[in-house]
């Protein structure tokens, strides 16, 4: 128990030393290696032009999405409004 005991600790001071000795670098964010900054001025991004049929598929998919999940939101609203009313008349109904 006692030999278990020494040995964790010599184990945990050698760990802490190794630790303390070697020298750590941060990154941090946006850095490279060289530890110069990239922003977004020096990033030039390229895309390809879409035909004016793809823009027309591609928002009307967009507005269907919008669509359905505000259908879903409201749904869902209406449901919540409709639980909790009738929660409310139970209650009254049955604790009062």
């Amino acid at each position: 128990m006692i030999r278990q005991t020494v040995r964790h600790i010599a184990d945990i001071m050698a760990r802490l030393r190794v630790n303390r000795s070697t020298p750590r670098k941060r990154k941090h964010f946006g850095e490279d290696e060289e530890g110069f900054i990239y922003y977004n001025s020096h990033l030039e991004l390229k895309f390809k032009e879409g035909s004016e049929a793809d823009k027309k598929r591609i928002m009307q998919e967009i507005k269907a999405d919008l669509k359905r999940s505000k259908r879903i939101e409201i749904t869902m609203l209406i449901l919540s409004i409709l639980l909790l009313v009738l929660a409310f008349g139970w209650f009254t109904r049955n604790l009062v």
